[in-house]
């Protein structure tokens, strides 16, 4: 069972196997481009235990992913501090605001808002 501490790591194997040309294109970008947006369904398919992890642990997974972001980007020679963008949540997360419980906060959940 993967664990929170491991995240760096995974993220880190994530970025390189799967998107390392455009973390690269979005180093080089910076300032102008402070995001890096990757679909919750490349992260499932990659590694389905670590996509539930970071469902169920968002904060902890998400600041390790931004970190690992960063590192990336200074090995490239680059000084930039991307912060990562998570999109596609499953369905299963999208609630209405109204029907958020104590249960689902600090779990990684989708909401429309208007």
């Amino acid at each position: 069972m993967l664990q929170v501490h491991d995240s760096a790591a995974r993220w880190r194997s994530f970025f390189e196997e799967t998107c390392a040309n455009e973390i690269s294109t979005l180093a080089a970008s910076w300032p102008s481009h402070t995001a890096f947006v990757s679909n919750f369904s490349d992260i499932q398919a990659w590694n389905t235990a670590f996509a539930e992890l970071i469902l169920e642990h968002p904060r902890a997974t998400l600041r390790n992913a931004d970190t690992v972001l960063s590192t990336l980007c200074r090995e490239s020679g680059y000084e930039a501090d991307p912060r990562i963008r998570v999109i596609g949540l499953p369905p299963d997360t999208l609630h209405k605001l109204r029907d958020i419980s104590s249960e689902e906060v600090e779990t990684f959940i989708s909401s429309e808002v208007i």
